[in-house]
């Protein structure tokens, strides 16, 4: 039942009435040249019904001979639907391209994420992936899954375990980290040595002889922990020293910052540019280049549509101009900026130690000014250095 009445909407049918006094036989007519009318309901000299669209005007010729005078009073089906619409075909045209599109859309990967990495960048792990074909825009049929799941562990060691999951228009990378382990099994005989001068506070021998004690002024290069084991029967044995020797040092930074400086400023004149990428492919929406000095800003947005991303990205670059301009400094400018120098190069240099004390010295002249710091710090000082043997015969 159900197939014979979406035949009938596919095909379009209509209502109609027919007024006479031989409506019995103008349904016995229709019946016999094979014109099938259904839903009949006969109200004295008028019947009403239902008749396929194509087959109305076969009526004519059967209401001449029976003086019935039928009339369409409904029309109904896909066909009267689509008359409707006849007007407006460019918006049933864009109807028909937008589900072609997003058809032909669903076919590929076009959102790729990945999860589970802490130490292993998302970016090294992209680069991997595009290497191994798994791009977005890519085929969902051309994505062999496990070939690149075990491609992506052998060109990964940082990696122990991958899984690829295709969920629509979305590949999820799920991966876990392989624990650190520790690569440097040197077992090279060496000793531990000061890399600069200070006073022990405390030393703690892992492996090893002590050569220093608490309270010991050493210099750079003397011996702290000893490699070499001398034993009772006159032989020795030589092994990697390790342990950790604490002691207090001191130490400097100088800056040197000149009044008169040249400064890249910018000028405020600002220009937008934008490139669009679809479909993978990137389309630049601007004609020009810029040949003067600038600083560039970038952003991206991608479309997204029911927590979807689509392959649709505008990426935008700010160009704000700038120039190089003379300026004079204060002394409190150029000591401020002494400071933001020294304060870098500290947490560079002074990253494992322990700054007990900190003072400054500023030394001004003509041109400028120059800042240094003195530290005394807790740190371990010790280093490796190996020990050179030489076999004789």
């Amino acid at each position: 039942m159900f197939i014979i009445r979406l035949l009938r909407f596919l095909l379009g049918y209509a209502k109609f009435e027919a007024t006479g006094v031989f409506c019995e036989r103008f349904i016995n007519l229709c019946s016999y040249n094979g014109i099938k009318i259904w839903g009949i309901i006969k109200k004295q000299e008028k019947i009403v019904a239902y008749i396929l669209a194509r087959d109305y005007k076969k009526l004519r010729r059967i209401s001449k001979k029976t003086s019935m005078r039928p009339r369409v009073v409904g029309r109904y089906g896909l066909p009267f639907i689509l008359r409707k619409f006849r007007a407006r075909s460019g918006l049933f045209a864009g109807a028909v391209v937008a589900a072609v599109l997003i058809y032909t859309l669903s076919l590929s990967v076009w959102n790729i994420q990945i999860e589970g990495n802490n130490r292993v960048e998302t970016a090294e792990i992209q680069s991997v992936l595009k290497n191994l074909g798994m791009t977005e825009g890519v085929r969902r049929d051309d994505i062999d899954t496990e070939k690149i799941r075990h491609e992506l562990l052998l060109s990964m060691p940082e990696l122990s375990w991958a899984a690829i999951n295709l969920n629509g228009t979305s590949a999820v990378i799920e991966v876990s980290e392989a624990e650190p382990t520790d690569t440097n099994k040197d077992d090279t005989p060496c000793n531990i040595v000061a890399k600069s001068d200070g006073r022990i506070v405390s030393i703690d021998v892992y492996k090893g002889l002590s050569n220093v004690k608490e309270g010991d002024a050493v210099v750079k290069g003397d011996l702290l922990i000893s490699g070499v084991v001398d034993h009772l029967n006159g032989t020795a044995s030589f092994l990697r020293a390790s342990g950790s020797v604490l002691a207090e040092t001191e130490s400097e930074i100088s800056v040197r910052v000149d009044y008169n400086q040249i400064k890249r400023v910018r000028t405020g004149k600002v220009k937008t540019k934008r490139v669009l990428t679809f479909l993978g492919m990137e389309i630049p929406l601007y004609l020009s280049t810029e040949k003067d000095e600038y600083e560039l800003e970038l952003s991206s947005w991608t479309m997204n549509i029911g927590g979807v991303n689509m392959p649709v990205k505008i990426n935008t670059g700010k160009f704000y101009f700038v120039e190089n301009v003379g300026v004079t400094l204060s002394e409190d400018e150029a000591l401020n900026q002494a400071r933001q120098q020294i304060e870098g190069m500290e947490k560079s240099r002074y990253q494992s130690a322990e700054i007990l004390e900190r003072q400054e010295f500023v030394q001004y002249d003509e041109k400028g000014l120059i800042l240094t710091v003195k530290y005394l710090c807790r740190e371990n000082i010790g280093v490796e250095e190996n020990i050179l043997i030489n076999d004789t015969e």
